[in-house]
């Protein structure tokens, strides 16, 4: 079901004490351009609480304060970790959440709001990401039957590999059902044959006469390797090869990848940063070690911009608000994927690379957009997780189901939100609230807790306090 979004706070102070105190309340909604004023119209030196301890006067006679640092997490109140509980009746049952956090707040003293676009490459720069990728030509017609037969070539290749591997039982004890996993390989095995041999032989490669001025172009060189653009997505894509027996060197790849990453000169100089989960990387590395899926291998680049990061994330939609959504201007359309690189890596080299939604600023909107105090993010954070979330009986146990939430992850980052009637965007400051979930149905399972991973339970507005479903992108 489609999440409640963008509801504003009633009533709430825009800035922090150290601000003069408006003449009326200001009430912030999504609707009738408020948005648009509240990361316009607010003043653009800081609006945030430093907090200040003068030392003795003794002390100061031979070491003079300098003061504190003003970073964003002083400026906001941000402590170094939250725990607290509570829980509250939503629809269809009730909640009880568990927050044990540091919350990441980058080491920043300024926040920025941007007017972005999706970034349309020119000619040039087309061509540069063009001869980076397969080189400096000649380029040819991607051949879609050549690609296929090779891809499915080398798909049947590793199947040997992880049919060994699951006889083994390379995974120990935690797996159960190794003889289905043999069975499935031999199905695929099987498949993969037939649809070789009812593919045509592939004719010779046709030479590329398009344009790089084109609004999309899909290209490949001799070795039918393919570079793909269209609609703000780039793709590269190189057929996979057969996995070697010698586990790769993971950080040499995605330095690798990051540099010529940084050589597609994004005219927003966002840098990069690896965002693999720990966890996840170590379970590539082992299968990699057993011969299974090297290509599998896989880092996103996050773009990080004024300092802050930029992340992928989608709003957990496993029990959302019950209400109508009545209300919300339907001005704002769903938006974009964020921003990000998905790099898999096979035989040291780049497989593929999905640059999705790539960005470049238009305007500065605020040179320093005033922000919340932390504890009143706190404070709405209580309020709407129980107001934007409830529970199906017949889903979460009944007659009176009970949903646990424990947040482990509270994150500062920015979000690209869409505008009213424009095809430009926002470069918001927001609060993410991430976590696991779990019921009497369904009880905690540290195996299934990946599924939530790169799913945010809430996502605030840093500046103005209001909820955005980063599904819709307002």
């Amino acid at each position: 079901m489609k999440r409640l979004s963008a509801f504003a706070l009633g009533a709430m102070l825009l800035l922090a004490a150290c601000q003069p105190t408006p003449e009326q309340d200001i009430v912030i909604s999504k609707t009738e351009g408020r948005l648009e004023a509240a990361i316009t119209d607010t003043t653009p030196a800081p609006a945030y609480r430093v907090e200040t301890s003068k030392a003795p006067a003794e002390a100061q006679e031979t070491a003079p304060d300098e003061g504190p640092k003003e970073t964003l997490r002083g400026m906001l109140g941000v402590p170094e970790r939250v725990r607290e509980t509570f829980s509250g009746k939503v629809f269809g049952g009730s909640i009880r959440v568990s927050v044990d956090a540091a919350p990441s707040v980058p080491d920043v003293s300024t926040v920025p709001v941007d007017e972005v676009a999706i970034r349309r490459f020119s000619p040039e720069e087309a061509e540069g990401l063009a001869k980076q990728l397969l080189g400096d030509g000649p380029y040819y017609r991607y051949n879609a039957e050549r690609g296929q037969k090779e891809a499915f070539t080398a798909r049947m290749q590793r199947i040997p590999l992880h049919i060994e591997a699951f006889r083994n039982k390379v995974y120990g004890s935690a797996c159960t059902v190794y003889d289905d996993l043999v069975a499935q390989e031999e199905y695929y095995m099987a498949n993969y044959i037939s649809i070789l041999q009812d593919m045509p032989d592939p004719g010779p490669m046709q030479p590329w006469s398009g344009s790089f001025s084109d609004a999309g172009w899909d290209i490949a060189n001799a070795d039918n390797d393919r570079l793909f653009y269209i609609g703000g997505t780039l793709v590269y894509e190189k057929h996979p090869e057969a996995p070697t027996d010698v586990p790769g060197d993971a950080k040499a790849w995605t330095d690798s990848a990051a540099a010529i990453l940084g050589s597609f000169n994004n005219a927003a100089s966002p840098a990069f940063f690896s965002s693999e989960h720990g966890d996840e990387l170590a379970r590539k590395r082992f299968r990699s070690a057993q011969g299974i899926d090297e290509d599998e291998l896989e880092t996103v680049f996050l773009p990080v911009y004024h300092g802050i990061p930029l992340y992928d994330y989608s709003t957990y939609s496993g029990s959302d608000t019950a209400k109508d959504a009545a209300g919300v201007n339907a001005a704002y359309a769903p938006t974009y994927p964020q921003e990000r690189i998905l790099v898999n890596f096979s035989g040291g080299g780049i497989a593929h690379l999905q640059w999705d939604s790539p960005t470049e600023r238009v305007a500065a909107v605020n040179e320093n957009v005033a922000l919340l105090s932390f504890e009143t993010i706190l404070s709405a954070f209580r309020t709407q997780i129980l107001y934007h979330h409830y529970l199906d009986p017949a889903k979460h146990g009944e007659p009176e189901p009970v949903f646990y939430m424990v947040i482990t992850d509270i994150r500062f980052s920015y979000l690209r939100v869409k505008r009213q009637a424009a095809d430009i965007y926002y470069l918001v400051p927001v609060w993410d609230f991430m976590g696991y979930g779990y019921d009497d149905v369904f009880p905690d399972d540290p195996a299934g807790r990946e599924w939530y991973a790169h799913q945010s339970f809430l996502t605030i507005n840093a500046i103005d306090g209001s909820v955005i479903d980063r599904n819709q992108g307002y």
